[in-house]
C-alpha cells in the first residue's frame, strides 16, 4: 500500500502545479532581497499558519483528504500542529497538496478544473492568491 501511495505521489509531482500564495505571482529575480525580507516578516507566523490551516479545513469540506506522513500518525485532527512544522503531502481527490514549513506557499498538483476554481475561491477568503507555477 505504501509503495502505491509513493508511486502515486511521484506521478502527481510530475503534473501541472499551481501555487497558493500570499503573493499574486512569482517575484522577479531582481527582487530576491525584498522577498527575503518579506519571508522574515511572514514565514513562521501564526497568521500564515492560520491561513494555510483554514484553507485546508475548508477544502476538506469538498474533497477527501489522505495525509501522507510515514513518520507519524497524521489525522486531520492533528493538522493544526503539523502545518508550518512538518513537510506535508496531502492527497486530495486526484490531486496533491504539498506544504513545506520553509515556504510561504502551498503547491497544488493536478487539480481538476472544478477543484482549481474552488481552491481559488477558498484562497481568496484567506487573503491568498492562486497562480500557475
Amino acid at each position: 500500500m505504501a509503495d502505491e501511495i509513493n508511486d502515486r505521489i511521484e506521478e502527481l509531482l510530475n503534473t501541472p502545479c499551481w501555487i497558493i500564495d500570499i503573493l499574486p505571482r512569482r517575484v522577479p529575480e531582481d527582487k530576491a532581497k525584498e522577498y527575503a525580507e518579506l519571508e522574515k516578516v511572514f514565514l513562521y507566523t501564526e497568521n500564515l499558519k492560520r491561513k494555510f490551516y483554514n484553507a485546508l479545513m475548508k477544502l476538506r469540506c469538498y474533497f477527501d483528504f489522505k495525509i501522507v506522513m510515514p513518520e507519524c500518525d497524521a489525522t486531520v485532527y492533528k493538522l493544526w500542529g503539523l502545518v508550518g512544522h512538518k513537510n506535508l503531502q496531502i492527497i486530495v481527490g486526484e490531486a496533491l497538496l504539498v506544504l513545506d514549513p520553509d515556504d510561504m506557499y502551498m503547491s497544488l498538483y493536478n487539480p481538476s478544473d472544478d477543484m482549481l476554481e474552488l481552491v481559488k475561491s477558498i484562497a481568496a477568503t484567506e487573503g491568498m492568491c492562486v497562480w500557475k507555477s
